[in-house]
């Protein structure tokens, strides 16, 4: 299972930490990282802690009792085929890169009329060439689409040398 950029979690806990959302949806969340750090560094005060975190992975294989133990409930499936509910926050961290552009496009769009999205995309994405690695992971973990700063409105720019690292304002 591919995973993130270990540089860029301090900074996506510490956007999660200035939104101090109740509820959370951390889409295509792999080994659950996110999940598990947001609950350990977002609600030090369990009384004002999270309401719910809920997770959706488009790999059924991906799942086991960590991330079940993690978040509340968890979907299975891709999430530009699925009605989403309403979060105060959606976590895209490595996943926007693995959905069509049109697609993507639209689903930032409809998650940003309902909370804010914080997005984490890799800068100069090379498009998945190697058989053997698309064999392992599956269609799903390919790089399909670029995604640029001019691709995005209303955010707060938090990127790094490698990463896009965006806070897309609700709105």
């Amino acid at each position: 299972m591919p995973t993130s950029e270990k540089h860029n979690i301090p900074i996506i806990i510490s956007i999660l930490q200035k939104i101090k959302p109740k509820t959370v949806l951390d889409i295509g969340f792999g080994r659950g990282k996110y999940g598990l750090l947001a609950r350990e560094y977002c609600c030090s005060d369990f009384r004002l802690g999270f309401k719910k975190i809920d997770g959706i992975e488009i790999h059924k294989e991906y799942i086991t009792k960590i991330q079940e133990s993690i978040y509340d409930n968890i979907f299975i499936g891709d999430i530009t085929k699925m009605k989403i509910g309403k979060y105060d926050v959606y976590l895209l961290i490595d996943c926007l890169e693995h959905i069509e552009k049109e697609k993507g496009e639209r689903l930032i769009k409809h998650l940003v009329k309902k909370g804010n999205v914080v997005v984490s995309i890799p800068k100069n994405i090379k498009k998945h060439k190697n058989e053997r690695r698309l064999k392992k992971w599956g269609k799903q973990e390919q790089h399909i689409s670029s995604w640029h700063l001019k691709d995005f409105s209303n955010y707060e720019d938090y990127s790094v040398r490698k990463h896009l690292i965006l806070l897309l304002k609700k709105g």
